[in-house]
């Protein structure tokens, strides 16, 4: 196995990789033989040498040996030195994510989208190890295609209620609310809206108050762009075609229509398209009603807005 992963050869090594992925998913005692064997460091060692496809089974298996929680430690312990330079195990990550290939065969272009979907669902599952740092630095540096990988990952991290601040400290809002500014794609937009979104849900349990205080820091001007979240969201409702992007900007507002401030700002600039959205039949887009009926909830709980 050693020999074909440490070799000069793609192939090979795309194949032996397959294998050990393949022997982790159906046995429980091959992952852990596998976990304490030198196989992983010479994954990580050679990822920056490998072609796209053996970077996507090479990060297919490191998402397969971090899928148990009590293993990551240990995965991100691995490091394997090519030369002068040790690469550790969110450095190889990193690179399978956003190493651009420029292929143009079919077989090639699936493998370098496999590579950085593979790669970034694991440095999710490593975000309490620098797996959160590393997609922050994607989102901020990476090009388009794979700031839109980091930001589904994100998403998923968001998904657990004690992240939602580490990723708000993190301070990549400034560059999700670029995403929705500047890019020409729906999912760039429809991504980063996921985690606005998701990072503005009260955790269960979570004190109100904390969760007021993160909806300010998500609601802030940002100095670099000279605006907050709020008019770009409304925007989204009031001019995108796509359902999921209206459904996740109409889930922004209904958090934040929780803190009095500013639901009274996204009333003023946004009623329109929130009614608009209650207008809509729920067979064409049952996401986007549900939140505005909550946003309309969040709206009624401020006696003061109520007439």
């Amino acid at each position: 196995v050693l020999t074909g992963l440490g070799g000069d050869n793609d192939d090979v090594a795309a194949a032996t990789l397959a294998v050990l992925a393949n022997s982790c998913l159906h046995s429980k005692e091959c992952l852990n033989e596998i976990l304490l064997s030198k196989a992983p460091i010479e994954v990580v060692r050679r990822m920056h040498t490998y072609r796209c496809d053996a970077r996507a089974e090479g990060s297919t298996l490191l998402a397969l040996l971090s899928q148990d929680v009590d293993n990551r430690r240990l995965v991100c312990t691995f490091a394997g030195r090519l030369g002068d330079k040790t690469s550790t195990v969110l450095e190889a990550l990193s690179t399978a994510l956003c190493t651009t290939d420029n292929p143009t065969d079919a077989k090639s272009q699936v493998g370098a989208l496999d590579a950085r979907a593979a790669a970034a669902s694991t440095l999710c599952q490593l975000s309490r190890y620098g797996g959160l740092a590393e997609l922050v630095r994607v989102i901020v540096d990476g090009n388009q295609e794979i700031k839109n990988e980091a930001a589904s990952a994100m998403a998923k991290i968001a998904d657990e209620d004690s992240e939602k601040d580490h990723i708000v400290a993190t301070g990549v809002v400034s560059s999700l609310l670029e995403m929705i500014i500047v890019s020409s794609t729906p999912r760039a937009r429809l991504l980063a809206g996921r985690v606005l979104a998701k990072v503005s849900e009260p955790g269960q349990n979570e004190h109100i108050d904390d969760v007021f205080k993160r909806i300010n820091k998500v609601c802030a001007v940002q100095p670099e762009l000279g605006m907050s979240c709020i008019v770009p969201t409304i925007d989204i409702l009031l001019r995108s075609l796509d359902e999921s992007q209206r459904a996740a900007a109409a889930q922004c507002l209904t958090s934040w229509c929780m803190v009095r401030e500013l639901a009274k700002q996204i009333w003023f600039n946004g009623a329109e398209p929130l009614i608009d959205l209650l207008l809509t039949d729920a067979k064409v887009n049952p996401d986007g009603v549900y939140y505005a009926v909550q946003a309309m909830v969040s709206l009624g709980t401020h006696e003061d807005m109520l007439e």
